[in-house]
C-alpha cells in the first residue's frame, strides 16, 4: 500500500527518484500528486523525466500543459523553460528539449538565443 504524503514532500520524493534514475518510482509520485490537484510543478517534472525516459510524446504533452496552467510570464519566472536549456546545454536529450522549447516556449521569451545541440 501507498503511503500518504503532502505535495512538496511527493514533490522532492520525485525529484529524489528521477536523481537516481527510477524513471517509473518517480512518474507514479508525480502522478500521485496531479490525482489530487492540479499542480504545474508536478506537471512539469513529470514532463521532464518521461523525456529523460525517452518517451518524448509524454514528455512534450506534459511540459505543454504544465506552460499552460501556469501561463506566460510565470512559466519564465519558474524556471519551466530553463529546466529545459539545462539539457539542451548538457546534450542530454538536446533536440528533443531544444524542439519542445522552440514550439512551446512562453510568448514573452524568445527561441532564438538558445544555446547550439552538441551533435
Amino acid at each position: 500500500m501507498r503511503q500518504s504524503y503532502s505535495s512538496p514532500a511527493e514533490l522532492k520524493l520525485g525529484w529524489y527518484l528521477s536523481r537516481q534514475g527510477r524513471w517509473d518510482e518517480a512518474i507514479e509520485t508525480y502522478q500521485s500528486v496531479l490525482a489530487r490537484e492540479s499542480n504545474s510543478q508536478a506537471r512539469l517534472s513529470l514532463g521532464l523525466v518521461f523525456l529523460a525516459k525517452g518517451d518524448v510524446a509524454q514528455a512534450e504533452v506534459a511540459i505543454t500543459q504544465a506552460l499552460d496552467e501556469v501561463g506566460d510570464e510565470e512559466g519564465l519566472t519558474v524556471g519551466a523553460v530553463a529546466n529545459l536549456l539545462v539539457l539542451i546545454e548538457r546534450g542530454e536529450y538536446g533536440t528533443e528539449a531544444r524542439r519542445i522549447v522552440k514550439t512551446h516556449r512562453p510568448r514573452s521569451g524568445s527561441a532564438d538565443g538558445l544555446p547550439a545541440v552538441p551533435p
